[in-house]
């Protein structure tokens, strides 16, 4: 054997040894007047930075009405209502204008959980579109269904209790704010050319 053979080979360092992967920084680039340029190369405009910070809030408001309709759901096991255990059915408890409270609690939870399964594909798609020149179509399609259902379970709760639907309210204005700001995007984009990177700034 040759002593080439003979020679033993180093080991492989232990995992756990291995220098963590660095997150890389974010990057912003400013064009020559000092405006951000956005991810699709144009100019952040006052009515860009607006879409960007609605589509944002689409998906903090999703969250937000998840958690209040597991609220509704949990709280409305708590009014005193009387149940049949073969017929799965519940009687009385506490009234709201003569409607059970529990009842009324359920069907606002339910319909976050419809809420919520919209917010998020709107703030997904509403992205796409706005940076990636993806079709409005999806983005347009979800609003409406969001925006008529709100307006129903709204009209709904105005008639039945005398108050709005906190989800049904905080929809609509998010709906509203959507398509303004869409409008306003697409009525200002042939007006913007690309930007060129005039500086940057790193994030860590």
């Amino acid at each position: 054997m040759s002593k080439k053979a003979n020679k033993q080979k180093p080991l492989d360092k232990p995992l756990n040894d291995e220098a963590p992967a660095k997150r890389e920084p974010l990057v912003v680039y400013y064009d020559e007047n000092g405006t951000k340029i956005g991810d699709d190369g144009y100019p952040m405009t006052s009515a860009r930075k607006r879409m960007h910070t609605v589509f944002n809030l689409c998906f903090f408001w999703g969250v937000i009405v998840l958690v209040w309709a597991l609220f509704c759901c949990v709280f409305s096991y708590f009014q005193n209502q009387s149940y049949s255990f073969y017929e799965l059915v519940a009687t009385g408890g506490t009234q709201i204008n003569g409607w059970d409270l529990a009842f009324v609690l359920r069907m606002e939870a339910l319909f976050g959980l419809f809420s919520g399964v919209l917010l998020f594909p709107l703030n997904l798609f509403g992205f796409h579109w706005f940076y990636d020149g993806d079709p409005s179509r999806k983005t347009k399609i979800i609003l409406a269904v969001l925006g008529l259902a709100s307006l129903a379970v709204l009209v709904a709760f105005v008639a039945m209790i005398g108050m709005p639907s906190p989800i049904s309210l905080g929809n609509i204005l998010l709906v509203a704010a959507c398509a303004y700001s869409m409008g306003a995007v697409v009525a200002e984009r042939p007006t913007l050319k690309k930007a060129k990177p005039a500086s940057k700034v790193v994030k860590k």
